[in-house]
């Protein structure tokens, strides 16, 4: 009977590299299996168990997921729902997809959606198909740039995407996650956390919230994916308990931020760790 746990993050290249190599290290140290997807190769080949292929074809989805350490092969790795419960998929790559098509494919910016709608669609059936049940995708808080500033924009806000590949992606990317966890004909379906994230940012200067009031820290991205992991694993879901599609906003954290973070807080415990840092309470904290 196997223990191993395994993170399969997907994703790991270009923009999204940093995230994931953050999100890698941190699960590593805490004894994950860590396999890692790109359409293009990158550097995670040196810290994770590294597969290269496009998302979109069910032939590298059935690749990818063969054999992995916790999948589910003992009852000791089954939940009560049917479900592997030593795999878990961190989704990344709604946040490459449109730096994916213009490397694939220059000049056509709408290939993105379809890098990012029928990738989702592929991994997610091959989740179902293996017995994965848990996801935490990354999604944008871009969609909601054109609401006017000063209004305090909640989960409970429509998206309000712009005619461009950069919101569109992540945010059709969503859809397609969500029927998955409202399907009645799939018999145990998934749970699927997403985490809409604003503008990320590298850098090791995590003391202060960003200058830009749309932007956050990467290490705190992934720090709000360690803590929905972590929700998932127990069964905690919070105040929308009952319901298997949970979506979060994942800001700053600065006061002056755009977007609120106060439902991440209360539900998952998030804070960013500038705040920690400041020790400025909680209610910055929620922001």
């Amino acid at each position: 009977m196997s223990s191993t746990r395994t993170a399969l993050v997907t994703g790991a290249w270009g923009p999204g590299q940093e995230l994931a190599e953050i999100v890698a290290f941190r699960l590593g140290a805490e004894g994950w299996h860590i396999r890692s997807t790109a359409p293009h190769r990158s550097d995670a080949g040196h810290w994770a168990d590294h597969h290269v292929g496009d998302l979109r074809s069910p032939e590298f989805i059935e690749a990818l997921l063969a054999d992995l350490p916790g999948g589910g092969a003992s009852e000791a790795d089954i939940d009560p729902a049917g479900r592997s419960g030593g795999v878990i998929v961190v989704h990344l790559a709604p946040l490459v997809a449109v730096a994916d098509a213009a490397i694939a494919h220059p000049g056509n910016p709408a290939e993105a959606l379809d890098i990012a709608t029928r990738g989702t669609y592929r991994l997610l059936m091959g989740c179902l198909s293996t017995g994965i049940g848990r996801v935490v995708q990354a999604s944008s808080l871009s969609s909601f740039d054109a609401y006017e500033h000063g209004l305090e924009v909640t989960e409970q806000w429509r998206p309000r995407p712009g005619p461009n590949a950069d919101d569109l992606a992540p945010y059709l990317a969503e859809l397609t996650a969500r029927e998955f966890t409202r399907d009645p004909l799939v018999h145990n379906p998934l749970e699927v956390t997403c985490l809409r994230l604003a503008a990320l940012r590298g850098g090791d200067d995590s003391s202060r919230p960003p200058t830009d009031i749309r932007a956050m820290w990467t290490v705190d991205a992934a720090r709000a994916i360690g803590l929905a992991i972590a929700a998932q694993a127990t069964g905690n879901r919070g105040s929308d308990r009952g319901h298997r599609w949970r979506i979060l906003h994942v800001a700053s954290g600065a006061p002056d931020a755009r977007y609120t973070s106060a439902i991440a807080h209360q539900v998952i415990g998030y804070s960013p760790a500038w705040l920690d840092t400041a020790s400025t309470g909680t209610r910055e904290g929620a922001r």
